[in-house]
Parts: C-alpha cells; sequence; structure tokens
C-alpha cells in the first residue's frame, strides 16, 4: 500500500492477516475490503481465517458504513464464508462494545477476542496462534 495507506496489511507467519486502521473513516474501511474480500476468495468455506485487527492508532471507523460494507462483500462472495478467529486490538473506550454488536449483525461463524492495554498485541498474538493447534 502507499505511504498515506488509511489501513496497512501484512501476512504474519503465513496464517495470521494483520489489518492496522490508521485512520478510522471510509477510506480505511475501503482499503480493509478489498484485502477480505482476497481472503474469503482464497480461503475454502471449511478453513479458518485468523484476523489481528488493530484500532489503536485513530479508533472504530464509522460502524453504519463498515456494516454496509462488510454485507456487500460478504453477499458478493459465493458460498458460505469461511470461519474467522479474530482478535481486535483498541484502546479502552465505551465504543468497543459497538464492534461486538458490528460483528454480531454480520452473522459470521466467528471466535473473536478484544485486547487492550500494554501488551495487546503479543496477548492475540498468542490466542490466534493457540487455535492453530
Amino acid at each position: 500500500m502507499t505511504q498515506n495507506a488509511h489501513c496497512t496489511y501484512e501476512l504474519i507467519d503465513g496464517t495470521i492477516h494483520h489489518f492496522t486502521l490508521v485512520k478510522a473513516d471510509q477510506q480505511a474501511m475501503d482499503e480493509f475490503l478489498p484485502h477480505m474480500a482476497q481472503i474469503f476468495d482464497d480461503t475454502p468455506s471449511d478453513g479458518l481465517i485468523y484476523l489481528l485487527v488493530d484500532f489503536r492508532p485513530d479508533g472504530i471507523p464509522p460502524l453504519r458504513y463498515a456494516v454496509n460494507g462488510m454485507r456487500e462483500m460478504i453477499k458478493a462472495r459465493d458460498g458460505e464464508p469461511a470461519e474467522i478467529r479474530a482478535a481486535y486490538l483498541h484502546e479502552p473506550n465505551l465504543l468497543v462494545s459497538l464492534v461486538t454488536t458490528f460483528l454480531d449483525r454480520l452473522r459470521l461463524k466467528s471466535k473473536r477476542k478484544l485486547f487492550s492495554g500494554e501488551h495487546a498485541e503479543a496477548e492475540a498474538l498468542a490466542w490466534l496462534k493457540e487455535g492453530q493447534n
């Protein structure tokens, strides 16, 4: 991605899809969704997707826009999407509870956990890797 990316992506250990929402805006979701679409397309429906999503730099993107974008992206896919094991990194605040509501509305097969604090990223990676065993 470019230097001015609002959402960055890296693949960790060949299995964990790490997204950082540098800016909490529509552009971040516009950059996030094509990556997620490709991940869904590349993962068989009986597979498992490991996600690490970092909201710490700027917070949570506009939820209505995010929900609608994810719904449309999922509808456009053939078949049932793979199960997701997702860890979300966040700063402690009240909006984090909305992330859970957002995820529930998507009705995806998923296991998820929210992490915050000094060791959040290490704890999240450990939890994701634990799910790979």
